[in-house]
């Protein structure tokens, strides 16, 4: 691939434009992009891994330029090892092989035209830049000439070989062809559930050259894949022809490295992007302070047009997020002048802020004053007047100064008319919020804002420690912690410590802040502490640490299951089948769980009963299976405090024996009728036994009806179909009394319950 270098000195150019519009979005006053945000300290190599659900993709990069110069010329090594299978932690790791190479190096020059074709027109900008970082022999900065000193020289290819990482760096970031081809990229394939990889990513320099570069580790599996989150925070301001976004970069920070912002213009049924590229997630505001936010001002095509906006992060995978929540809103168009704010002003000796604004004179008499309004975050959040006693500032009035500023602090001036802006028939924002007005100030009143503007003072004071610091630890050592954040307002992260038992020195566990409350460690767990304590520190924006919060102990998983339980009794009955065990020796076991299934089918096992250890009945049982006649099958199992189940007890049969017995005759009823002469009519109702073998046994074939007089002995005196449930007795002697009795017959035998005894008079 012959490389023309001014053309590639204008893709260069024209890539350089296109990052810093769509980094820059809102910078304040600069103009220039920053490089990436790389990671200071000792040189390294930092990894990340993606899982999906049949396959892990690992993403590196050097931390400095030098040591993405060595690793260009010798390669990356990449290892991999078998750390976790059949849900236990190996004594020793396995290496496993990788499948295609194990040393990646970028492409040589003459392969990167292949890399350009492949990316497309949309992406290519991304090869082409990638490649003159790599390859090229100028990079747009070198000086030259007669009239330069060589200290100008020397610090021009210090930026250079400073802007060549940077951007090489960058074109990777948003273009995973544009890693591989840079040899920071491996997809791993060969990869199974229920297992658990360590990957480890160095340079592979010679010995003879004594250059330190730490060694990146990552440690997963497929089965830690999860789905990328929605963007959060988001939120615009609309004005005339023109909308401010913002959205919270810093809380999925480590998700993604950019973002898509999307505009409909039909309803939300379609949205395209509004840039020709990603917007980078870098800090936008100029300073040393991250920012949470991002900023993208976008014009709009009309006024009084509804727009839907949505954000989708990108990650380092080239893989897009889900949307964010959408947000709806029109332009504006009004016959006043918003103020011009400049930058505020901080007085660090008075700890005050000075704004001005610029407004037409000619145009003070059109408007009843200005509002001055201050809140801790762009959007999202109440503004507060600065001035309550005051509910507007002179329309003449042109500066404001706040005299109770601390830490991050988000300003904006409004405008207040009492005539409608153009294109407005009613209020819609309110002095100190939004979507009324205030009670002191005239409801006819309207009020329009201008962009906030951030201001951060410098302090000293340290945040609130957090609290609740809380979580769990798996089956394979993977501890998932949460905690309550500090209250303060100017949070840019936390630090965790662990230390695994009461007395010992927490050590730091995070390499770097982290902008979430959840932090994944892994803890080993074969050893004798059955416990690991954590804490965790609050750093606000200036780097000051908060004490370390109270202690969350998290108890570890015992991988260990219980001893199984052994059947020692089993006696059928006609009430059931009794059972009796030895209980499992382990001695964290919670319970035991019992099970049944009917013999010589391949059905389920079914639970039937969870014993807690320390019942009165820990020890036996007594069950009563759904048929009678019937061998069931039985299994006990031990479950102890960490869920582990022990192997089953080997099965015992028992069945629950047939006694001949169908149901029971109820509500027998006699009663004398008004025939005449008068007979006494027999009624009744059969109730049927649970668990019958034969569904056949649920119809008697007949019933018995047994009849004596008051003080004679009661017989058999008549026999009906199995479909009655009435009788008439019509062999009566006036003056006597009769007992009765009614009893079901089934076949082969079988025979219902007696009815109660009844007794009617003749």
């Amino acid at each position: 691939m012959k490389m023309n270098y001014k053309f590639i000195l204008h893709i260069i150019i024209v890539f350089l434009i296109t990052v810093a519009t769509t980094t820059a979005g809102m910078a304040q006053g600069n103009n220039t992009p920053p490089p990436p945000d790389t990671a200071k300290g000792a040189p390294a190599v930092k990894m990340q891994a993606r899982a999906y659900q049949d396959h892990i993709k690992l993403r590196w990069a050097p931390n400095n330029p030098i040591v993405w110069q060595y690793a260009n010329q010798y390669g990356y090594q990449v290892e991999k090892y078998l750390v976790y299978q059949n849900r236990q932690i190996l004594a020793k790791p396995k290496k496993l092989n990788l499948t295609g190479k194990s040393v990646f190096k970028p492409l040589p020059l003459k392969d990167w035209e292949k890399v350009v074709n492949e990316v497309g027109k949309q992406k290519e900008n991304y090869a082409l830049v990638a490649a003159q970082a790599l390859h090229g022999k100028a990079f747009g900065l070198t000086a030259a000439g007669k009239n330069v000193s060589n200290l100008k020289k020397i610090i021009n290819q210090v930026r250079e070989q400073d802007m060549r990482f940077a951007y090489a760096l960058m074109a990777s970031d948003h273009c995973l062809p544009v890693a591989k081809a840079s040899g920071l990229y491996y997809k791993d394939s060969n990869t199974k559930k229920a297992e658990k990889y360590l990957y480890k990513v160095y340079v592979k320099l010679p010995a003879a050259i004594n250059y330190k570069i730490d060694t990146a580790y990552v440690y997963t599996g497929i089965d830690d894949y999860e789905p990328l989150p929605k963007p959060v925070e988001f939120s615009a301001t609309f004005g005339n022809r023109t909308v401010m976004l913002t959205w919270n970069r810093w809380y999925y920070e480590r998700f993604y490295v950019a973002y898509w912002v999307e505009r409909s213009e039909d309803g939300g049924s379609t949205y395209k992007p509004i840039t020709s590229a990603p917007i980078g997630n870098v800090l936008q505001e100029g300073v040393g302070i991250r920012s949470r936010f991002l900023y993208r001002i976008d014009s709009l095509p009309a006024n009084n047009t509804t727009y839907h906006y949505r954000v989708r992060g990108v990650n380092s995978f080239g893989e897009m997020g889900p949307p964010s929540e959408a947000i709806t809103g029109q332009g504006w168009e009004n016959n006043l002048p918003l103020p011009k704010l400049a930058k505020p002003v901080l007085q660090e000796a008075t700890g005050t802020v000075q704004l001005t604004w610029t407004f037409p004179k000619e145009q003070e008499k059109d408007i009843v004053g200005f509002v001055v309004e201050k809140a801790r975050r762009a959007s999202g959040v109440p503004y507060k007047l600065l001035h309550p006693n005051q509910v507007t500032l002179p329309s003449s009035t042109r500066s404001f100064t706040d005299a109770k500023v601390d830490g991050v602090n988000y300003y904006r001036v409004g405008i207040v008319s009492k005539k409608p802006f153009k294109g407005e028939e009613k209020s819609v924002s309110r002095i100190g919020g939004k979507n009324a007005v205030t009670s002191n100030l005239d409801k006819a009143a309207y009020v329009r804002y201008t962009f906030p503007f951030l201001v951060q003072v410098p302090d000293s004071i340290p945040p609130q420690a957090p609290t609740m610091v809380e979580g769990v630890i798996d089956s394979t050592g993977k501890v998932t912690l949460r905690w309550k954040p500090s209250v303060d307002d100017d949070v840019q992260g936390y630090r965790v410590y662990r230390a695994n038992y009461a007395g010992e020195q927490f050590s730091q566990v995070t390499k770097a802040l982290i902008s979430d409350t959840v932090f994944i460690d892994s803890v080993g767990l074969k050893t004798l502490t059955t416990k690991v304590l954590y804490k965790v520190q609050a750093v606000d924006e200036y780097i000051n640490p908060s004490e370390l919060s109270k202690a969350g102990v998290l108890r570890r998983p015992d991988i260990v299951p219980p001893v199984s339980p052994v059947f020692t009794q089993v006696i059928s009955a006609d009430s059931g089948v009794y059972l009796g065990w030895q209980v499992s020796t382990s001695l964290d076991v919670a319970r035991h769980a019992l099970y049944r299934q009917e013999r010589g089918k391949n059905n389920e096992w079914v639970l039937i009963k969870n014993i807690l250890v320390g019942e009165d009945t820990v020890s036996k049982y007594t069950d009563m299976p759904p048929k009678t006649g019937v061998d069931y099958q039985y299994t006990l199992i031990a479950v102890d405090s960490s869920n582990l189940e022990s192997s089953p007890a080997k099965p015992v049969t028992g069945r629950r024996i047939d006694n001949g017995l169908r149901g029971k005759i109820k509500k027998l009823k006699a009663k004398k009728t008004g025939d005449t002469p008068a007979v006494i009519a027999l009624s009744w109702e059969l109730e049927m036994s649970e668990g019958l073998t034969d569904e056949t046994d649920e119809v008697p074939e007949s019933f018995s009806i047994y009849r004596g007089e008051e003080l004679g002995k009661i017989r058999l005196y008549a026999t009906v179909k199995g479909d009655a449930s009435t009788w008439k007795d019509t062999s009566l002697k006036r003056g006597t009394s009769y007992k009765y009795r009614v009893q079901a017959n089934f076949k082969r035998g079988a025979v219902s319950k007696f009815s109660e005894l009844v007794i009617i008079k003749y």
